[in-house]
């Protein structure tokens, strides 16, 4: 296939801004398709259209249609985040009209059924909390508690995630052993079948009484034993191999006693992909990984040179609105925001607003910066909030 550097790369997540940037600085003309619309992204883009989202991740007949509404000629390639890990044949549908920069659909699907995943898990001697009811020869691990969770099919950002408190199962959803540990993530790059270390990250959550396990936040670099940093090295290049994975990966897990329980691989553009100062080097990488006749067709040059302070941790933290919120046009964001609303924004309680970046000269300090960074936000957010002093009504 032959690539036209005169035309535009599309780039599609729930949220899309951390990729929007990395493709921009690296020289692409940059379409868009995400969730949100934020004023980032909206300022780094020629065109940038917003499609509903749900748990399962984008709506499919909103997204195909916008779709058939691009003039797909003018499109070198389609990168990707989350929004179709639960619907690939949304991806297929993409795939077929703008090359995949990324895992092809039937990759995603693979990694994201449980019953094949988990299978892959235990054939290769990777220890993962046992599924439910499951036909796998995992029995509960020894010395927890006898506790599970519900999990959606393909979902992400934990929201999707529930106590199962008795109600019957489906087949969109599995059920997990808990485990109480350390959440943690490793960022690679696949090259040549080879995985290759960006970085570990911790993970936490941002509950809410109806959502106990959602998202809240990441930190990069974080210390980890040696030992355990084998063992996440060790289960991605596995997984790597086994399932042909290409490009950029972040694997889940929770750490227990010394052992790393892996919960799930994302065959896709993470969120702690936005920790790491060597974006533009990372996805040109990616693309090179994934459709190395981009490089050999001159439409990338080759990356550029990206000092990384590989002492600093960068921390990440989702703002979600306490209560319904209205937002002035005027609003003073701090610098440490972005992924803001573009204009004067209406949210009902617990949607996401913003994300709250920080950085440190290690990772505790630069969890505790952030997250002290959300509380000042959310106090400023609650004066200003106009829904809250009648100014304006929400119907």
């Amino acid at each position: 296939m032959k690539f036209d550097a005169s035309k535009a790369l599309l780039v599609i997540a729930l949220s899309s801004r951390p990729y929007v940037e990395a493709v921009k600085q690296a020289g692409f003309r940059i379409v868009a398709i995400d969730a949100f619309a934020d004023r980032q992204t909206h300022d780094l883009t020629e065109r940038l259209i917003i499609v509903d989202y749900n748990e399962r991740g984008f709506n499919a007949a909103m997204m195909m249609a916008v779709i058939d509404g691009l003039n797909v000629a003018d499109y070198c390639g389609v990168i990707y985040g989350s929004g179709f890990e639960a619907q690939p044949a949304l991806l297929q549908y993409i795939a077929d009209r703008i090359p995949l920069i990324g895992n092809t659909p039937e990759n995603v699907a693979a990694v994201k059924t449980p019953s094949i995943f988990f299978a892959a898990l235990s054939k290769l001697g990777i220890p993962h909390p046992p599924l439910k009811n499951a036909c796998l020869t995992d029995s509960p691990i020894d010395g927890y508690q006898n506790i599970y969770i519900r999990k959606l099919v393909g979902g992400s950002g934990g929201a999707h995630i529930q106590p199962i408190n008795g109600n019957p199962s489906s087949p969109d959803y599995y059920d997990q052993q808990y485990l109480e540990g350390k959440p943690v993530s490793l960022l690679f790059l696949e090259s040549e079948g080879l995985v290759e270390v960006l970085g570990f990250n911790e993970q936490w959550l941002n509950p809410a009484a109806s959502l106990p396990f959602r998202y809240g936040g990441a930190v990069s670099n974080i210390k980890l034993a040696k030992n355990v940093e084998v063992q996440l090295v060790q289960a991605a290049q596995k997984l790597t191999q086994a399932f042909n994975l290409k490009g950029l990966n972040s694997l889940d897990a929770i750490i227990k006693n010394g052992v790393a329980y892996i919960l799930e691989i994302n065959p896709r553009f993470s969120a702690t992909f936005d920790l790491y100062p060597n974006k533009v080097v990372n996805i040109l990488r990616h693309i090179q990984a994934c459709q190395p006749e981009m490089i050999q067709s001159g439409l990338i040059c080759g990356s550029p040179n990206v000092l990384t302070a590989m002492n600093v941790c960068h921390a990440n933290a989702i703002v979600y609105a306490p209560g319904a919120l209205a937002i002035s046009a005027d609003f003073d964001w701090p610098e440490w925001t972005t992924d803001t609303p573009l204009d004067v924004t209406y949210m009902e309680a617990q949607q996401p607003v913003c994300t709250v970046v920080a950085m440190a000269e290690n990772s505790e300090a630069a969890k505790q910066l952030v997250q002290s960074r959300v509380k000042i936000l959310l106090k400023s957010l609650s004066k200003n909030n106009l829904a809250e002093n009648n100014k304006v009504s929400l119907n």
